[in-house]
């Protein structure tokens, strides 16, 4: 995707992405259009390095707006958008996490166990690589039932994605 405008929007963009409220993060995501960042010029040296770092920041924007969502009690509705996202960059860990923590909250112990199942078998078979410690770390949680992952309110959960995913 590639931010509609001039060299202020992606200013814009990278204050809104700080915010880290569910507004800001989703007006900063609205200000993307279209598909891949310089997809006319793919195969050329000078636009490889930006584009992936235009992505990632993609990525960054959709995970934090995932964790605020899932923060403000909206993780019902948080689990398809994660799945959408997890089929466009399977091999990304904290989306298995944030899909974890989501179907957790939204009382779906079974499926989230069946997430971490999922990036389990993808990272086997195409990278040959166990999950990360802080992913294995997550279930362990959700096993234990770790009251700490439902947060404090109604449906709430805090940012207890391990150190390594809450840092990106």
């Amino acid at each position: 995707p590639v931010l509609v405008g001039r060299d202020d929007e992606l200013e814009r963009f990278e204050v809104l992405l700080e915010s880290g409220s569910v507004e800001g993060l989703s007006a900063a995501l609205d200000l993307w259009r279209g598909s891949d960042a310089y997809s006319d010029f793919r195969y050329d040296d000078f636009a490889l390095a930006e584009a992936a770092r235009l992505e990632e920041l993609r990525l960054l924007a959709h995970e934090r707006l995932f964790q605020a969502r899932i923060d403000s009690g909206d993780a019902d509705r948080v689990v398809s958008d994660v799945e959408v996202l997890i089929k466009e960059h399977p091999l990304r860990e904290r989306l298995y996490a944030l899909l974890m923590l989501a179907l957790y909250a939204a009382g779906r112990q079974a499926d989230a166990l069946r997430a971490f199942r999922a990036a389990q078998h993808r990272l086997a078979e195409d990278l040959g690589v166990d999950p990360s410690h802080d992913l294995v770390e997550l279930e362990e949680r959700i096993l234990l039932q770790d009251p700490a992952l439902r947060g404090s309110g109604p449906g709430a959960l805090p940012n207890n994605l391990p150190s390594r995913f809450s840092s990106l």
